[in-house]
Formats: structure tokens, sequence, C-alpha cells
């Protein structure tokens, strides 16, 4: 059996593992013992991974459907189109293959920022995935701010603006 899928220029898929990881970032950060460290990583996950929810693609075509036992429905299988750019995990680098893959304008126009404010963000932010999460390397970065959770709810707000809009 075959089923059409909706084109849709994020991958809700992806979409919500990002937000899973936002929302334990901001668990972390409002426990007892604030996580702040924690959190940020978290948060800076978080902001990679809706990046990337533009670069993930699904198959258009269904690939399989399983039975599932005792009446419980089916579940489907799908295959999805990862480009080489789904495992880095600089920002400034995902949003170039956003640009390449002319994904830009949209992002641009759901988060409501110009490019260069918000490559200026990317760029603050680079490295906090990466550098904050081995604090015993030399290349580990040890400042850090709250802002990797403003960047990553703005992108999140910006996926689901982008969804609403297109399932319209």
């Amino acid at each position: 059996m075959r089923e059409k899928m909706t084109d849709s220029p994020i991958n809700l898929r992806v979409l919500l593992v990002a937000d899973r990881y936002l929302s334990s970032a901001r668990i972390l950060l409002e426990h007892e013992n604030r996580q702040v460290l924690a959190s940020f990583i978290l948060a800076a996950l978080a902001a990679e991974i809706y990046l990337k929810s533009f670069l993930l693609k699904m198959d258009k075509s269904l690939i399989e459907e399983i039975e599932l036992p005792h009446d419980q429905g089916k579940i489907f299988s799908y295959e999805y189109v990862i480009s080489n750019s789904i495992w880095e995990h600089k920002l400034t680098k995902l949003y170039a293959c956003i640009k390449n893959i002319k994904m830009d304008k949209l992002l641009l126009d759901a988060i409501e920022l110009e490019e260069d404010e918000l490559i200026k963000m990317f760029t603050e932010f680079e490295n906090y995935f990466t550098g904050l999460r081995y604090q015993y390397e030399d290349s580990a970065k040890f400042s850090a701010n709250s802002g990797i959770l403003e960047l990553a709810q703005s992108l999140k707000a910006a996926c689901y603006k982008i969804l609403e809009t297109n399932s319209k």
C-alpha cells in the first residue's frame, strides 16, 4: 500500500525530539539544584535539532505498513533522505545548509529576525553543544549564558509557525 504524505518544510518527528531536549533543559534550570550547565547543553542540542528539522526530509512514499497484534492498529515505517549536513553541530553551518536548500527565507520570516541578527546569535552560541559538554578538555568553553535557551525557544516557535502556516 502506498500513501501520499503532505509536503512540509519541517520534519515533525525531528521537531518533537528537539522539543523534548528543550523541555528537559527548562526542567533542569528550574530544579532546586539548578543544573545550569546541563540545561544550556540541552538547549544548545535542541537549537541544533530545530535547524536539522529543515534538513531531514521524509520520503513521500510509504515504505512499509505493519499491523500490530491484538487490534492495536498500525505503524508505518518511512524512509528518510539524509544529507551529510545532518551530522554537523555548528549552528552557522547548519544555517548555511538551510540557505543552500533555499529554506532560509522561510526561517527568517517565521523567526522575525534579519539574517545578520540570526547569524550573530548562531555565531555566539556556535560551539555550546560541543564546547560545554566536556569541561575537562582544553577546547572546552567555560563561559555560557541563558541566551541559548532563548535562541532554542525562538527556533521552536519559528518551526511551529512554519508548520501551522504550511498546514493551511
